[in-house]
């Protein structure tokens, strides 16, 4: 990603690549889904549901990259909804031209942990359409905010599918209680 933290279209790129190349990732799934079927008693048609990560939309200083033939930014809710958009048709055409025989795509997931309001006024917008552009194409929509984050007493009218709250203990190393 660049030095904002946020992926710009030749980064999103690379990450489905990654995640959807040879021997790899959610490739490497499908072989090991393919053989275990048998042993776990699954059936022939038994598909791994995947969900698939939707990078944190920033909002950038530069171009985030080209759709449609145009340069697009990202300082507006149409041109940040226009990259969830093209991001969500891009992993799916990506997945579907893998012709994977034991995974299916099964939906997407909101990878920012937190709605951030100090962003845009329009953040919940965003997330609305992230939902409602998922769901009209079938998939289903999840989240995983950390606890207490922004935008937890709004999941559900955002329209996630699925949301589970972390429970706050992640990470060792961390300021101890009563110190």
């Amino acid at each position: 990603s660049s030095s904002d933290g946020f992926m710009r279209q030749n980064d999103m790129k690379s990450f489905v690549s990654v995640a959807l190349g040879a021997n790899t990732n959610i490739s490497a799934l499908d072989t090991v889904v393919g053989e275990m079927k048998g042993e776990l008693g699954l059936g022939d048609d038994f598909k791994y549901p995947i969900f698939f990560s939707v990078p944190n939309i920033g909002i950038y200083s530069d171009s985030f990259g080209e759709i449609d033939g145009k340069s697009v930014s990202s300082n507006s809710l149409s041109e940040r909804s226009n990259i969830v958009k093209w991001y969500i048709d891009y992993v799916e055409e990506q997945f579907n031209a893998r012709e994977f025989e034991n995974v299916t795509l099964k939906g997407f997931y909101w990878f920012s942990e937190s709605i951030d309001y100090a962003l845009s006024t329009y953040e919940s917008d965003l997330v609305a359409y992230f939902n409602d552009y998922s769901h009209g194409k079938g998939y289903k929509t999840m989240w995983i905010p950390f606890y207490s984050a922004a935008g937890i007493d709004e999941a559900k009218d955002l329209g996630f599918d699925s949301v589970t709250m972390q429970s706050g203990h992640a990470f060792e190393g961390g300021a101890e209680v009563g110190t």
